[in-house]
Parts: C-alpha cells; structure tokens; sequence
C-alpha cells in the first residue's frame, strides 16, 4: 500500500471510529451500552406508518373510550407514564424522567392516546399489547383474562412502555443494514441467499429481539414497581402465559423466537424481584396500598375486572 493509500485508509478508520464512539448510547435502567445511529425523523416516519397500518387493519374493532376495559387501561397507563416521569434510579441515585433521558422528546400526557382491540368479537383472539412511538398505546382485549387484574395488566403494559423507553425501534433500525450487509456476504459466499436468511434470521435478529424483550421486561417491572403495582404479581403473568401457550401449542424453541420462553420470563422476574420489591418500598406503595385497601371498592380504589 503506498504511502497516499494509507493515509486514505487511516482517515477513514479514524472517521469510523469517530462515528462509532459518538453514537454509543447507554439505555435507561438497565445502563446497557448499544450502538445507536438511527435519527429521529426516521423513527417517526416509521410509527406514522405503523399507526396507519395497525388502525387500518383493526380500527373498526377499538373500544371507545367510554367503555370500561378502556377507561381501566387508560388509569393504569397513565399511573405508569407518571411514574417513568419521575424514577429513582436505584444504581446511581439520580431522579430521571425516562421519556427523555435519551435526548428524545418528552410525550405530554393529554397527547397519550389508548386503544382496547377488541379482538374476541373479531373471533380472532391474538393476546398482545404494544406502543407505538408518539404515543399510541395498543392492547388486544383477550390478554385481559390472562392478567386477571390490574397488576397483571400493569405487567404487561409496562413492558410494552418499556420498548418505547429504551427506544428499541431506533436500535433495530440501527441493526437493520448491519444485517443486510451480513446476508450479502452471504449470498456472495454461497451463491444463494439462503445462509444469509439462516444466520441472520434465526441467529443473530432472534437473539436481538429477546435481548430487547428481556431488557423491556426489566424496565417494565422497575417502572410498575414505581408506580405502586405490585411487582410480585409479575411472575403470575408468565406462569398464566405459559399455560395458554401450552393449551394452544404456541411455545417454538427459544433459540428461533424473538421472545424469551415465558418460563425463561418468570425465571428472569423472579432474579430481579428483590431489586423491584425495593423500588416499590422505597416509593411508598406499601402505605398506599394500605390506604387504598381501607376504602375498599369505593371511588374506584377497589378490583374491577378487566374482561
């Protein structure tokens, strides 16, 4: 290599390594380090996109907002939006609004939009909840009966909030041409997309996809602990996931799932569960909770059922 050559390739290392070490990202609560180059717009060209598409296919079946499950979602929603606005950080100290912790822009509350799917009057059960960025909080009324009451209800959608918290979208779409590049390697190795599709798909995309899901999971539980939920009706969840996986023969191998096994999920939710059970201590709750048990059913303190 000439003396020319190399300094070209030297400037290009250092400018890729420049780039790369400006746009290492620490996520929030859990202070994993994740390379993160996706810009904003870009994001919000993607959930603009996603709403249409999910609203398309499913806006005729929402609940209005007058309707009970709806208005019982939305208090539970709202009571973990306040407290992802406000969280102790048990690692360092620091008091942290979550939403913008990662320089994104905070989402007011009048802006939060919630969506029951009333997917059991379609005749086409699909137990899921998600959130789309911006705002839009969508869940499937037939996971209702598999959380059986608000903490159950809390575990599901703080973990959906906590995909929108650590910006997993951005971080996929980080990944996205690092994958493509790989399965063109590939295909130029093997003459056939094939392999590409193999690795890429079942290896390293699935393995991602449960490395965000687990870190969800952990945000989840921390922020429904801050929100007075109890962190300890968590792992009743899973254990009422599991079973309808197995009566409905949904459970594939965890190595080609973008999902953890819910009984890898309940195992996690229990290693975690002292540091949770803290955060809700440290919150108060357990004096709360006792309030809240001596007005019993009134001014809407007490259980309501969610299906």
């Amino acid at each position: 290599m000439s003396g020319p050559q190399r300094r070209v390739a030297y400037g290009l290392g250092g400018v890729m390594v420049v780039f790369l070490v400006t746009h290492v990202q620490e996520a929030p609560v859990t202070h994993r380090w994740r390379l993160m180059t996706t810009p904003e717009w870009i994001e919000r060209i993607v959930t603009r996109s996603s709403f249409r598409g999910v609203m398309g296919e499913f806006g005729n079946s929402v609940l209005p907002e007058s309707h009970p499950v709806s208005r019982q979602v939305a208090k539970v929603m709202v009571r973990l939006i306040n407290a992802a606005h406000d969280y102790p950080d048990p690692e360092t100290g620091r008091r942290l609004n979550l939403f913008t912790e990662l320089g994104k822009a905070d989402i007011p509350l009048d802006e939060w939009r919630f969506y029951v799917i009333d997917d059991v009057a379609m005749g086409r059960p699909t137990p899921n909840a998600f959130v789309i960025g911006g705002g839009k909080v969508f869940i499937f009324r037939s996971i209702l009966p598999i959380c059986e009451d608000e903490d159950g209800l809390a575990t599901v959608l703080s973990h959906e909030l906590g995909h929108l918290l650590a910006d997993h979208l951005g971080e996929k779409l980080t990944l996205s041409p690092f994958l493509l590049t790989l399965n063109m390697a590939m295909y130029s190795i093997f003459g056939s997309s094939r392999p590409g599709d193999i690795l890429v798909n079942a290896l390293l995309d699935t393995s991602f996809s449960r490395e965000m899901e687990t870190e969800a999971d952990y945000i989840g539980l921390m922020v429904m602990s801050r929100a007075c939920y109890n962190p300890q009706k968590a792992p009743r969840l899973w254990q009422n996931m599991m079973k309808f996986e197995r009566q409905n023969g949904q459970t594939p191998p965890e190595l080609l799932s973008t999902h953890p096994s819910s009984d890898r999920r309940f195992r996690n939710i229990s290693e975690w569960m002292p540091k949770a059970v803290a955060v809700y201590s440290d919150s108060g709750c357990q004096q709360a909770q006792g309030f809240n048990s001596l007005l019993g059913g009134f001014s809407g303190f007490g259980k309501v059922s969610l299906v």
